[in-house]
């Protein structure tokens, strides 16, 4: 057993010094990046930023005709429901509570 501890013990202690004294062949390889890795990164970043700003852009212009409308729409929206009442009213006279077609006929009866 004391074997299988040395050879575990020298294992580790490989492991340190490879830690401790240098890089990771994977460390090695994120770490050697060319310039043009750097240059596709900083047009990346800057074609990010481009698109956000065009993006915000879009969103203000959305809220503010959302703005203007909601103050035009409500007038707007009552006059044509006052106006399709009105039509539903002169088409469709028995639909109205207040007319009275009886109140013609005395008038009528009144003055013959």
């Amino acid at each position: 057993m004391s074997d299988e501890t040395q050879k575990l013990n020298n294992n580790d202690n490989n492991n340190n010094k490879d830690d401790k004294g240098g890089k990771n062949n994977n460390e090695e390889e994120v770490d050697e990046r060319g310039c043009c890795q750097k240059c596709c990164d900083g047009y990346s970043a800057c074609i990010i930023a481009i698109c956000k700003c065009i993006y915000s852009c879009i969103i203000a212009i959305k809220d503010c005709c959302v703005c203007c409308c909601s103050a035009w729409w409500y007038p707007c929206k009552e006059r044509c429901c006052r106006c399709c009442d009105n039509c539903d009213k002169d088409l469709h006279p028995y639909k109205d509570p207040h007319n009275n077609p009886y109140d013609y006929i005395w008038i009528i009866i009144l003055f013959m």
